[in-house]
């Protein structure tokens, strides 16, 4: 998409590009990180700052409005990336081999690079969306939007029965440990007194 040039192409960037992200963190991360906030607020203080009582907005307005959203656009990206290697390190738990059929591990790898790939071009593409070319935000955009297949895919995956079934086993095993030396030493000390 590129730079939004009027209020009208603002306002789509805003519901068609930044709310689906914002609403992403609300509903599957349940928190909304404060860098989002920041950059939200900050245009928002442009727009509300460059009006005095007209109905039209300034290119320039327009600029630091849309650079803020672009901003916090971004950020969302990243953050989800972020959000993404968590989900990587839970999914690469040496415990899941009990559910691997040998391609689960490798296939994971597979889909972790593959991210990886992108977050680098993304960034390569983000960073030359800037004063270079103002106006080519494309590239960036339809490189970071490649990353949510990958992250609803390691969601669901992460959220499958047979990874809940192995974490709650492994709770129910640390648990058994906890109360075995609590009792082996419950014993300890009543033998002790005992004898």
């Amino acid at each position: 998409m590129p730079r939004p040039n009027t209020v009208a192409e603002l306002k789509n960037f805003y519901q068609e590009i930044y709310r689906p992200l914002y609403s992403r963190f609300n509903a599957d991360l349940g928190r909304i990180p404060q860098e989002l906030h920041f950059e939200v607020a900050a245009a928002l203080d442009h727009l509300m700052r460059s009006d005095h009582g007209k109905d039209t907005f300034s290119n320039a307005d327009l600029e630091r409005v849309s650079g803020h959203l672009k901003r916090a656009t971004f950020d969302a990206f990243k953050m989800l990336f972020e959000h993404l290697r968590e989900l990587y390190h839970c999914l690469r738990d040496p415990d899941f081999r009990i559910v691997d059929n040998g391609e689960f591990l490798p296939y994971i790898e597979r889909r972790w690079r593959e991210a990886r790939a992108i977050n680098l071009t993304a960034r390569e593409c983000e960073s030359l969306s800037g004063n270079a070319n103002p106006n080519d935000w494309d590239a960036a955009f339809a490189e970071w939007n490649k990353l949510i297949p990958i992250i609803d895919e390691f969601e669901e995956l992460n959220r499958s029965p047979k990874i809940c079934k192995v974490r709650s086993q492994k709770r129910r095993d640390w648990i058994k440990w906890i109360l075995s030396i609590i009792i082996s030493a419950l014993i300890g000390f009543f033998l002790s007194k005992i004898f």
